[in-house]
């Protein structure tokens, strides 16, 4: 298992950031089910989701690298590039909105934002590291027991509407059979309790060796 908490999302930064940086005309609706390509060329540029969920995937692959909850920015780190590696697919109607990387740190540096600016980077950073130190995990019953621990800290918009393989499949390479197996055996022992496919409850710590 990994033992890295969670830290807090800061809410009020990142809404005071949408409110400086965000222009009405730039926002646009989107309905469930459609796909966001965030690739444009050489021209970089700055996500904001003002409402609604996504989920991100890699573009190569499909492979879901984790949900977006608003609200939410992202893609101000010029060094990532993250625009060529993954789309977004809305799982709720969306508000969302691009920014231009030089109006975006325009306005930050106009507006002397760059402290709630640091919150949010440090705030995804530390989303980051969770996800690189997942990369590291050896077995695919550790992987599993992770993966519901991140299942059930997800809203309920993401929770109740997921089946627990699907949630683990798409965000692993392991078997439907392996994933499968892990499950009842985690049901038999009484650690989790999952009906109807979806995860209501972990009752104790997710301890399961292969």
């Amino acid at each position: 298992m990994i033992n890295i908490p969670l830290q807090q999302k800061p809410v009020s930064n990142i809404r005071m950031l949408l409110d400086r940086l965000s222009v009405s005309s730039r926002i646009v609706k989107l309905s469930k089910g459609t796909l966001v390509s965030l690739n444009d060329g050489s021209v970089q540029h700055c996500f904001m989701l003002h409402s609604g969920t996504a989920v991100v995937r890699r573009s190569d692959n499909n492979l879901i690298v984790g949900n977006i909850v608003a609200p939410v920015l992202f893609g101000f780190n010029l060094y990532l590039g993250i625009g060529d590696q993954i789309h977004i697919e809305a799982i709720t109607e969306i508000e969302f909105e691009v920014v231009p990387y030089e109006q975006f740190y325009d306005t930050i540096r106009l507006q002397q934002l760059w402290e709630p600016l640091l919150d949010v980077m440090m705030y995804l950073s530390s989303i980051l590291f969770r996800k690189n130190t997942l990369l590291t995990i050896r077995g695919s019953a550790a992987m599993i027991c992770h993966q519901l621990g991140e299942l059930m800290a997800e809203s309920d918009t993401v929770r109740l509407h997921t089946s627990v393989h699907d949630y683990i499949q798409q965000r692993t390479h392991l078997s439907r059979s392996g994933i499968m197996k892990h499950l009842s055996i985690l049901r038999r022992k009484g650690i989790i309790d999952i009906k109807n496919g979806v995860l209501h409850a972990i009752y104790t710590d997710l301890t399961l060796s292969d």
